[in-house]
């Protein structure tokens, strides 16, 4: 359960996608805390199935 409160905490500000999430792990918990890429998005699918958060589809912008 505290990996779902860390990523609500990081959301709570702003939107960021899940790498957005798990870069903020690498670089400011994770002398604390590891998660994997693979931890954050699974348990950012069993939130939005709890009615904790929706997925919004984001696209980049890509210049040619």
């Amino acid at each position: 359960m505290a990996l779902t409160h860390t990523i609500l905490v990081t959301l709570a500000t702003e939107s960021h996608t899940g790498y957005e999430i798990w870069k903020t792990f690498e670089e400011t918990l994770n002398s604390f805390w590891k998660a994997s890429q693979q931890q954050i998005y699974r348990e950012l699918g069993k939130m939005e199935k709890k009615g904790l958060l929706k997925f919004r589809n984001y696209s980049s912008k890509r210049s040619s």
